[in-house]
C-alpha cells in the first residue's frame, strides 16, 4: 500500500509525457502531409491518410 501514491504520480507523469509525444508526433505528421501535398502526388497522400484515419 505504501507504493500506491508514487505509482499514481508516476502514471500521471507518464500520461502527460505520452500526451506531449502524441501531440508532437501529430504536428510532425501534419507538416509532412503538407510537404507531400506541395511536392509529391495526391495518390500517395491519400494512401497515407487512409492508413492514419
Amino acid at each position: 500500500m505504501l507504493s500506491s501514491p508514487s505509482v499514481s504520480f508516476g502514471s500521471k507523469v507518464l500520461h502527460s509525457w505520452g500526451m506531449w509525444y502524441l501531440r508532437r508526433g501529430y504536428e510532425l505528421i501534419q507538416r509532412k502531409l503538407k510537404q507531400w501535398k506541395n511536392g509529391q502526388g495526391q495518390h500517395q497522400l491519400q494512401r497515407l491518410e487512409a492508413l492514419w484515419v
